[in-house]
């Protein structure tokens, strides 16, 4: 599943450069982003960001867990079927969390949605700017309710943007007048990244929960290899054996990298949506672009390292060529 997942964010990457080609070719951006951005495709790449990120994270901390329990219970081992049936757990969960936002589900889209647009507002009469601004389209929706009703207002604080524009295209004989284009939760940039920094205000909840998950998961990796490092050590003693200082030394480092790698990646993330959220501050594009390109993929370069045999091999060359260089210095 790692290298699934790894893999994906490469088709993401690779996606998003074809992407930015094709839009090139089809003229001037500035007239295009708005189309890309409430497009399916748009809607799809983020989905797949979303599942390829966190889904590697999931994984990791799943397998450092099983490393952990093997290596603390060294008579026990963890029955492939419920490896496999744990793992299905957490492929089913993280690709629900990544479809989630973009279900045509009306209150679940009322919290996820980015934006919303009249496609030509200049033939809104009661409106005159894009993107829609929800409080007026519902004080204009209540005077109308309550015109209809006779002036009794009732409740209806809670309806939906589309019931509230579905109301008013049954106001007029022209069906096309109140038309929109939705702009979705992945659709914040042209990068198609979710757009956790959202400070709507039933965004609160979900986005309170999404950064707990995240530290928890870096807190069970940062805790098991940690743990596997001390273990062995201890076992070491225990038994009597005179430890190994370089292979002690290729365990502590490797264990670093990969502890560091996933830090690296996750937490300025999760630092940097706390201090927008307090800040109350929208993040310019630049900044998804720094996370989205550079930052959390580095997790999905380097895990193939870390988590295989290619690790043993590209550390051996390196540690080869370091050899070689400072024997023709010497």
């Amino acid at each position: 599943q790692v290298f699934f997942f790894d893999s994906l964010m490469g088709v993401y990457l690779l996606s998003i450069v074809v992407a930015s080609t094709v839009l090139k070719f089809m003229g001037d951006y500035c007239t295009l982003e708005r189309k890309w951005r409430s497009s399916v495709i748009c809607s799809a790449l983020g989905a797949v960001f979303s599942f390829s990120c966190h889904g590697s994270l999931l994984a990791v901390a799943a397998m450092s867990v099983a490393r952990f329990m093997t290596c603390r219970n060294m008579g026990v081992s963890i029955r492939k079927r419920s490896a496999v049936i744990v793992s299905w757990c957490l492929f089913v969960l993280n690709l629900a969390h990544a479809i989630l936002p973009i279900l045509p589900v009306p209150q679940i889209q009322d919290i996820f949605r980015t934006d919303i647009f009249f496609k030509d507002v200049n033939l809104t009469p009661l409106f005159q700017s894009n993107p829609i601004d929800i409080s007026h389209l519902k004080t204009i929706y209540q005077a109308l309710v309550k015109a209809e009703n006779g002036g009794a207002t009732g409740d209806h604080d809670d309806a939906d943007v589309y019931t509230m524009l579905k109301a008013l295209q049954n106001t007029t004989s022209n069906p096309d007048l109140f038309d929109i284009e939705e702009i979705s939760y992945y659709g914040n940039t042209g990068l198609c990244v979710h757009n956790v920094f959202k400070q709507q205000g039933n965004y609160m909840v979900y986005k309170m929960i999404y950064c707990g998950i995240l530290t928890l998961l870096l807190g069970v990796v940062v805790y098991t290899y940690v743990s596997i490092v001390l273990e062995k050590r201890k076992t070491s003693r225990n038994a009597g054996v005179a430890e190994d200082g370089n292979a002690s030394t290729s365990l502590t480092l490797k264990v670093m990298l990969m502890v560091g790698t996933q830090l690296i990646g996750w937490i300025p993330f999760i630092l940097t949506i706390i201090i927008l959220h307090f800040m109350q501050f929208h993040p310019p594009q630049l900044l998804f672009e720094i996370f989205s390109m550079v930052v959390i993929p580095i997790n999905s370069f380097l895990n193939p390292l870390f988590y295989s045999s290619l690790y043993k091999t590209v550390t051996t060359k390196m540690w080869a060529a370091w050899r070689r260089f400072v024997n023709k210095i010497l």
